[in-house]
């Protein structure tokens, strides 16, 4: 491909194409107009979580009464081009086109612009040219608004120029475009594929090492009686004095996927540590996720408070337990105590289910093998994935990349 300057309104353009408004090409956000539609009938509505942005399709659409979606939503009909107009939404690339509406009709979040195509336009080749990177990059160069609220003006789409081709010519562009990112969509299944296949690698690893227990003799323990095990809490969010101090207060969501915590969204005072459930847990605690996202398991190298959706687990100073080793235990633990999870009224355990959870305790010069092989496999399991991210990298790369070179007038003529 070549270099290619965007082009600019006012440069030649080949026979058929001319330069117009996206205004005169569609019709942005056009007036609801009267809906016969009885209360209780089914409709579509479109939350913006709805929209794929990596696809540009509308993956999960919902039905509700239609009582519920008349007034305070943003109403669209079959073959409209949605494009979200906030950011980060807009910036991640969220349009569709609305399609399967029940009845032709439907709603929406009120973060959405409309695009009605006219005759002139094709709704597919709209869609593309709103989901290239230098698009979104010119509407957020026009945002207003304040920050963390800023939104795309319906004048920007209305006087955003565009070269327009032929009828004819949109359609072998769309057909083009169908067919390159056909084949990049089955690229990317296939690397989803590898990524899920390298997180079970961990996971293969830990029942393999721990399934040699019953083999090499190893005395199983519980949990309780070589570890202190205590919940963390919450202090009352309806007082200001106790948030935003100088100890950091973890919740699940804080423990990253390498475990390590260091660093945390949020913090609670003093007076909030004292007038709440939370405890002070020093680094080196292990934390182990008994709520929602059961067996989730993550280190301290900070001191910290935790939610009560967190135990802290110590050792006790009486055992000779290597910490890494534990935490790894846990690791494979949780699954275990997960399963078990799953089988209650409520998606958690509680702390007599964690202190009666037994696992293998080997000699500590096992122990230490256990973690530097654990440690070795994960850091080449690390090494794969940066790979794979390399390649999602690559990838965006290119997509932008067809794109652009898509909406070159002279590829077409």
């Amino acid at each position: 491909m070549t270099a290619y300057r965007p082009l600019r309104p006012g440069d030649p353009l080949p026979e058929g194409w001319r330069w117009v408004r996206l205004g005169d090409a569609c019709v942005i956000n056009p007036p609801r107009p009267r809906i016969q539609r009885g209360d209780d009938e089914l409709t579509t509505f479109v939350p913006m979580s709805s929209v794929d942005e990596n696809t540009g399709t509308i993956a999960c659409p919902e039905l509700k009464p239609y009582r519920q979606l008349r007034r305070g939503y943003t109403y669209f009909e079959e073959g409209d081009v949605l494009f979200a107009k906030i950011t980060p939404s807009m910036e991640n690339g969220k349009a569709a086109i609305a399609r399967n509406l029940t009845g032709g009709i439907g709603f929406g979040s009120t973060e959405f612009h409309v695009l009605r195509p006219t005759e002139l336009v094709l709704a597919e080749w709209v869609l593309y040219f709103i989901r290239r990177k230098s698009f979104r990059q010119e509407a957020k160069q026009a945002f207003r608004g304040s920050a963390g609220q800023q939104r795309v003006p319906a004048e920007f789409l209305k006087e955003y120029p565009i070269a327009l081709p032929p009828l004819e010519v949109q359609r072998r562009i769309v057909a083009w475009l169908d067919e390159a990112f056909s084949h990049l969509r089955a690229i990317k299944e296939h690397q989803a594929e590898a990524e899920r296949e390298a997180d079970a690698l961990m996971s293969s690893k830990l029942t393999e090492v721990f399934s040699r227990a019953e083999r090499e003799g190893w005395r199983w323990v519980k949990l309780g009686d070589v570890a202190e095990i205590a919940s963390g809490g919450t202090p009352r969010r309806s007082v200001r004095a106790y948030w935003g101090g100088n100890i950091p207060w973890v919740k699940i969501s804080d423990i990253p996927n390498s475990g390590i915590v260091a660093q945390t969204e949020e913090s609670i005072t003093e007076e909030g540590l004292r007038n709440s459930s939370a405890k002070l847990f020093p680094p080196g605690t292990i934390l182990f996720s008994i709520f929602a996202t059961i067996g989730k398991v993550g280190l301290l190298k900070i001191q910290a408070a935790t939610n009560q959706a967190l135990a802290g687990v110590r050792v006790k100073v009486s055992h000779t337990i290597k910490p890494s080793y534990l935490f790894h235990t846990l690791r494979w633990l949780g699954k275990e105590l997960a399963y078990e999870g799953r089988g209650m009224a409520q998606s958690n355990i509680n702390l007599t289910i964690l202190r009666n959870a037994t696992f293998p305790l080997p000699p500590l010069e096992v122990q230490h093998r256990i973690v530097e092989e654990i440690e070795a496999f994960e850091k080449e399991v690390r090494r794969i994935k940066e790979g794979l991210k390399e390649s999602r990298k690559i990838l965006e790369k290119l997509e932008g990349a067809i794109l652009t070179e898509a909406f070159r007038p002279e590829r077409w003529s």
